[in-house]
């Protein structure tokens, strides 16, 4: 093929080929033009090399520079761009310092656009480490320096689209200070300068300095294009989101920004209206993102997974999970691009659900039926389409089957990502330590810690939740008088140390759940210090933690004071913790006083159906343990149906009537639950069986005891044989009791003996008064010795 008499077509021939990046037509090109001899023109094998890296072939392009006479900087310069182009960074850097140093061929501005260019390629693919709370790419930040140095010496610097290049390099690397100093020098400014500039700012987490940018330029006369509005209300987005301004005054400043948008025609570009979507869902205003989705030409994964995370996050996962249906209908229809994005969203709705729903109980455990079958079915979705080895779309099903309770399958979830991240790993151990694993959630964290992974804020809150779960099952000792869980204590202070030495002791939710671990283990002094410390940033969240942590170990009265002295609004939880403290106190007016200002606030009544459960059992725990059986009962009248009342609810009440020996209430009661469909456990027979004991029906005590495994299928605990234990002494069956502890699967214990030693001293029965105490004796620790002298005293004193 001929190319054409003159320079020019074959130039233009060239040109047209690095446009259409066709090699196989470039071969050609460059084989006619070596025929021809047009190959020896300077300017035809500049645009050769160019043409040749476009079309990503480094090799022909260096084929070809290697073989010219002589070079000009255009020569240098096309190489240099086709090593930035093509992720040959440091080759495009070594060939500036070469050209002048082996050729004595001087760099032009191009040259140090293409320098600044590979800077920024480079600083792209850098991991960079955190300096001063920001991300810098020291590496290709000292590359940067050294090409704008240069282009300083050269005058080029202030060439307009070097500086542009020099500030997206700078912006790149991390280094805001060295972008805004090229910004403020430059005598003139494009669209691109002040855009790359915004960008800069939203990137390193300035967004309210992006978003005063952005208003400056319409006074230096600049007209804002489609990529800068992008980055402004994505600087919108992100205030939104991290909640630094009120989502009122955000939402108005979007709002803005979506008119200017219009007026600038911009209202149907494909990324100002998936980023308005975005922005208007982290607003909370789900109506104005679902407009803008709604009025879209056409619609990419990013605008759907935008639109179903907002209805999520604003509280809607129904129509979240109504949207994915949809999504996967188009999907089927017309074969579109599916990301994994769109799979999380679906099982954050899922998350979202789960939160809300009560489950019911399964194995003993409570697995959250309804949202977990969802997941299960986004899962097998998500399987088909081959997304469930996505890093993301692993660790939201970690932790919706975490939520869910189904361990074994977040575990499974875990085992098949190819890789974890520090967020997986940290949802593995929350999933264990929320379903009462909390051995496994250690183990979990000692894998993580013994694999060199690095750690963060929910790394070390899923450990100190795990030691709280433990904490309640560790039997506490006396310590100074108080007491106290010591080893869960002890594992607690060396956490502690250790997220001090990692930087995380200041982040509020480790702090909160330091304060409930203190607490839970009897250190409430520790737990005040780390409260006390926290005063610029106490939320809610720690209040009820040291508030609940008084009002558990019988300190009502400073719990109470706390309420009193809560400088944020109390939530349903500080409530609940007073309540505690009222009943622990035994005060009728206080309770009633907390009563008023719940009835007040309309908590009751305004609430999620959990808090309303939550608050409803609170109440009649509170009333039932200051003895006023009459409050709890208008209060259990007030609770509507079963979705106010659970088997908790029930329990209370039985607790309250079985406590004030109201026998007959708790039989009615019982039978109450069983007509409302509900399935009695092991603390409603604890009840059952007391109220049965103190008002001495022994027999019916024994029939409850016997249809607890038969007829309920609750196998009885060692706490309803000593229940049974105490109503056979209470009756003088004292040859009965000796012979159900020596048969019970328990091992006795000094409650046990305890409990048949009472009973022998109130009918004088010496013989098993003194088996009794001898037993108690083996299996009771100091503490115990001293009441079973009482008991034993009594005995003998009474024989006389």
């Amino acid at each position: 093929m001929l190319l054409g008499e003159n320079r020019v077509d074959v130039i233009a021939a060239i040109q047209e080929c690095a446009r259409s990046r066709d090699l196989q037509r470039g071969w050609k090109l460059h084989s006619d033009a070596v025929e021809g001899g047009e190959i020896s023109r300077i300017s035809v094998a500049n645009s050769l090399i160019s043409m040749f890296a476009k079309c990503g072939s480094l090799t022909d392009a260096r084929r070809v520079f290697d073989g010219m006479a002589s070079r000009n900087v255009v020569s240098w310069t096309a190489l240099m761009l086709g090593y930035a182009e093509n992720k040959e960074e440091i080759l495009a850097l070594e060939a500036l310092e070469r050209m002048e140093r082996e050729e004595g061929c001087a760099p032009n501005s191009w040259t140090f656009v293409a320098a600044a260019k590979a800077c920024s390629n480079l600083a792209a693919a850098e991991e960079g480490e955190i300096i001063d709370g920001r991300l810098v790419k020291l590496g290709a930040l000292v590359r940067a320096m050294g090409v704008h140095f240069q282009a300083v010496e050269k005058s080029c610097d202030s060439d307009i689209f070097v500086a542009n290049s020099m500030l997206d390099a700078y912006v790149k690397c991390g280094s805001l200070v060295d972008a805004r100093m090229v910004f403020d020098r430059m005598v003139c400014r494009s669209v691109v300068s002040w855009t790359a500039l915004v960008l800069g700012y939203v990137d390193n987490g300035e967004e309210e300095v992006a978003l005063e940018l952005v208003s400056c330029m319409g006074v230096e006369g600049c007209e804002p294009n489609a990529r800068t509005l992008v980055a402004a209300v994505k600087a919108c987005a992100s205030l939104a989101e991290e909640k630094k301004v009120t989502k009122a005054e955000i939402l108005e400043r979007g709002r803005v920004l979506h008119c200017q948008a219009v007026e600038l025609g911009f209202e149907d570009d494909i990324y100002i209206a998936n980023t308005l979507v975005d922005m208007y869902a982290k607003c909370g205003s789900v109506v104005s993102a679902q407009r803008v989705f709604d009025r879209m030409p056409r619609h990419t994964a990013v605008s759907w997974n935008a639109l179903m995370l907002g209805y999520s996050r604003n509280g809607r996962p129904e129509v979240t999970l109504e949207l994915f249906e949809k999504r996967m209908a188009t999907l089927r229809r017309c074969w579109e691009e599916l990301t994994a994005g769109t799979f999380v969203a679906a099982l954050k709705a899922c998350l979202c659900l789960a939160t809300k729903e009560a489950g019911v109980e399964v194995c003993g455990r409570p697995v959250k039926l309804e949202s977990l079958e969802k997941g299960m079915a986004i899962h097998a979705q998500a399987r088909k389409f081959g997304c469930d080895l996505d890093v993301c779309v692993g660790s939201s099903l970690v932790d919706l089957y975490g939520e869910c309770g189904s361990m074994a399958d977040a575990s499974r979830a875990f085992a098949r990502m190819p890789v974890h991240t520090v967020v997986s790993w940290d949802g593995l151990m929350l999933g264990y330590a929320q379903n009462e694993e909390p051995d496994a959630a250690l183990e979990v964290f000692a894998r993580m810690l013994q694999q060199g992974l690095p750690s963060d804020s929910r790394s070390f809150v899923a450990a100190l939740k795990a030691w709280t779960g433990l904490a309640a099952m560790e039997n506490a000792k006396q310590v100074s008088g108080k007491l106290v869980k010591a080893r869960c204590l002890g594992r607690g202070i060396a956490l502690h140390e250790q997220a001090e030495n990692s930087g995380f002791h200041s982040d509020r939710f480790v702090a909160s759940t330091l304060v409930d671990l203190y607490s839970k283990c009897g250190s409430l002094s520790r737990a005040r210090r780390v409260f006390e410390a926290m005063i610029h940033c106490r939320d809610v969240v720690f209040w009820n933690a040291l508030m609940l942590g008084y009002a558990e170990s019988d300190e009502g009265e400073v719990a109470l004071e706390l309420f009193a002295r809560m400088d944020c609004a109390p939530d349903v939880l500080s409530f609940a913790a007073a309540l505690k403290a009222c009943g622990s106190l035994v005060a009728l007016e206080r309770t009633k006083l907390v009563h008023g200002k719940i009835n007040r606030r309309g908590l009751l009544s305004s609430s999620e159906e959990k808090e309303v459960v939550l608050l409803t059992n609170s109440l009649l725990d509170a009333y039932a343990k200051c003895g006023s059986m009459e409050d709890a009962g208008c209060v259990f009248a007030a609770t509507s149906s079963s979705t106010t009342r659970n088997l908790v609810t029930w329990n209370t009440l039985v607790a309250g009537h079985s406590r004030q020996v109201n026998t007959r209430e708790v039989l009615e009661l019982f039978h109450a639950l069983l007509d409302e469909g509900l399935r009695p456990n092991a603390v409603t027979f604890v009840c059952l069986l007391i109220a049965c004991s103190r008002g001495g029906l022994v027999e019916t005590a024994r029939y409850f005891f016997h249809s607890m495994l038969s007829k309920f299928g609750t196998l009885p605990g060692i706490k309803h044989y000593h229940c049974i234990v105490d109503s056979l002494g209470r009756a003088n069956r004292l040859d009965e009791v000796v012979k159900l502890v020596e048969a019970m699967p328990y091992k006795p214990n000094a409650v046990t003996w305890s409990t048949v030693l009472s009973a022998s001293r109130i009918f004088r029965n010496a013989e098993v008064g003194k088996l009794a105490f001898e037993s108690w004796m083996k299996a009771g620790d100091g503490d115990d010795q001293g009441a079973a002298y009482v008991l034993l005293a009594s005995l003998y004193e009474s024989k006389r």
